[in-house]
């Protein structure tokens, strides 16, 4: 995945995490838009990791999202050993894989959420 990535960043968070969407991963199938984040921790996590990428797919009418997949890795940008162990079954936002979730307006992964859709708007 990340070998072929073209990440563009889209984003800072409050704590300084910087937050990076796979341009060339963002697809269109079946009313959902599918794509790929990926996020640099300024600190090394709890769990031995320097940045992640996740999958997710979303709904832009409705605004909903749902998260499909994520891999940790000891580097920053997706680089170095993959860390298997400790995975969280939560993510950032406070969802679990394969849950649908509202995003609320406003919220980081709204916001996200906004940019990837527009952006599979005007492809």
């Amino acid at each position: 995945m990340t070998s072929f990535a073209e990440w563009k960043k889209i984003t800072e968070a409050e704590d300084g995490s910087t937050y990076y969407i796979d341009v060339a991963s963002i697809k269109q199938n079946n009313g959902f838009v599918y794509y790929w984040i990926l996020i640099d921790y300024l600190k090394l996590t709890k769990i031995g990791t320097y940045s992640d990428i996740s999958e997710y797919k979303v709904n832009c009418v409705d605004e909903k999202q749902t998260w499909l997949s994520n891999t940790f890795y000891s580097q920053p940008m997706a680089k170095g050993k993959i860390i298997t162990e400790k995975i969280p079954v939560w993510n950032y936002y406070g969802s679990t894989l394969n849950e649908i979730r509202y995003l609320t307006p406003g919220s980081l992964g709204h916001n996200i959420l906004k940019e990837v859709c527009h952006f599979e708007s005007i492809k």
